[in-house]
């Protein structure tokens, strides 16, 4: 529906089948050569410290996604990934979400998405949503705007929400002040 909308929109003369296929093509392209974002890696080793367990929600293809964890060797550090490829219905229908709880069972769940899209479909998943984005003026919802910010809100959020966790380092240069007893 999207490819036709643009066809539409653009006035693109090519078929749907062949604007598809040109379409497609461009975003193996754009995944070959994206880069990984600055702080993944430590994030990704904090949630491993701490046992939080992360899965993955993308809108893109699998193939797409799966040719970014190889090339930065991430395959191995999400515990459930669902894409587009997996669900009948793009967020804003939290689909993708019901399927992460399914799977992963009960407990509490923060979702970090760059889209309104995935906010409203964690809010209706009963999720908390975390935006992150570079506008953080912007935003009706807890925002972030890097991954070293995103490790100092999941941290604070476990400590008020769980005070009888027990951390097994914290990083004074990402955690509040006023969370740590020093």
């Amino acid at each position: 529906d999207i490819l036709i909308d643009i066809k539409s929109r653009y006035k693109i003369s090519n078929s749907i089948k062949d604007f598809k296929k040109n379409y497609e093509k461009l975003m193996q392209d754009v995944y070959k050569e994206s880069k990984l974002s600055s702080g993944v890696k430590e994030f990704l080793n904090y949630c491993d410290i701490h046992n939080i367990l992360v899965c993955v929600a993308s809108g893109s293809k699998r193939k797409n996604l799966e040719s970014v964890f190889d090339r930065f060797d991430l395959s191995h550090r999400f515990q459930f990934v669902i894409t587009a490829d997996e669900v009948n219905e793009a967020k804003p229908n939290p689909e993708m979400f019901f399927k992460i709880k399914k799977k992963m069972g009960n407990g509490q769940y923060l979702v970090v998405d760059d889209s309104k899209n995935g906010l409203n479909a964690a809010i209706q998943a009963q999720m908390q949503p975390i935006y992150f984005t570079n506008n953080l003026n912007n935003s009706n919802y807890l925002s972030v705007s890097s991954f070293m910010e995103l490790t100092s809100v999941i941290t604070e959020y476990i400590l008020k929400t769980q005070p009888e966790y027990k951390f097994k380092k914290i990083n004074k240069e990402i955690v509040p002040s006023n969370l740590i007893n020093s």
